[in-house]
């Protein structure tokens, strides 16, 4: 039996090396959004997000698993706001 689509890619996701900068701001380039916006989607200041990508801070783990799930399940970065608030309101 063939594993969903999601299992398959579940070790991708997490079973990773930490992210770099430069996969970091790959994704964040491939859901067009500004380091603001991607800042809001993971839950940290927009500030937060540009010394993950410059280097100057280590990248949260859960904020890169997060942005990982993104770009594995094609999800767009405005869907996954609207669910973001959503879960936020609960």
């Amino acid at each position: 039996m063939t594993k969903p689509r999601l299992e398959r890619g579940f070790e991708e996701i997490v079973e990773r090396e930490p992210m770099t900068r430069a996969e970091l701001r790959a994704i964040r380039f491939k859901l067009d959004i500004s380091q603001t916006m991607a800042g809001q989607l993971v839950g940290v200041a927009g500030g937060t997000f540009q010394e993950w990508e410059n280097g100057r801070c280590r990248i949260n783990e859960t904020a890169a698993r997060f942005l990982r799930l993104l770009i594995a399940t094609r999800i767009s970065a405005g869907a996954a706001m609207k669910m973001t608030a959503k879960a936020a309101k609960l």
